[in-house]
């Protein structure tokens, strides 16, 4: 493996008549044409700079997502009142906040009109977006479906109760 000697132009033994920068390096016959030719510092720092960025792996824009959601709350809620084109719910948000609100039916997925109805739950969040062409805030509604309460629901408590605390048999009732 050779060394690259940096020297300064007077040191150098063959100089270029075009060069006009003070500092050369000696060239290697491998990787430069002539053997005894003096290249200067800032070609080889280009043609180094350009074989580095020419291996630079880049992620396609393509792959990155446009599109930053960030959910501002979010609520559980459950239908009180229906009336012609408006519900209101009784609604309890993730620091247990309650509080009533009415929404528009046609705010609510077609799919999941049939659905309001006193007593249906679901869920309410507000987010923001942030995409190239700029910052949104949104809010979707989402039914729930009804669950239906069976006899190993009402089972599975016990079963696990008597699993993790067997002194515990008188709690049966």
């Amino acid at each position: 493996m050779s060394i690259t000697q940096i020297l300064r132009q007077r040191e150098t033994a063959n100089t270029p008549e075009d060069a006009k920068e003070p500092w050369y390096i000696r060239g290697e016959p491998e990787i430069y044409s002539d053997a005894g030719a003096t290249q200067s510092h800032a070609s080889v720092i280009r043609q180094s700079t350009r074989e580095t960025l020419n291996n630079i792996t880049y992620t396609p824009l393509r792959t990155v997502s446009s599109v930053i959601e960030v959910i501002l709350n979010w609520w559980i809620g459950e239908v009180h009142e229906v009336y012609e084109d408006y519900f209101t719910a009784r609604m309890v948000d993730v620091d247990g906040e309650q509080s009533i609100a009415e929404f528009d039916i046609v705010e609510v997925r077609s799919e999941d009109q049939d659905r309001i109805e006193v007593g249906a739950t679901f869920t309410f969040a507000i987010t923001r977006q942030d995409r190239r062409d700029g910052r949104r805030c949104l809010s979707e509604i989402e039914f729930l479906e009804p669950y239906q309460w069976t006899v190993q629901d009402e089972e599975r408590p016990i079963r696990l109760l008597h699993e993790h605390f067997p002194e515990s048999t008188d709690l049966d009732s």
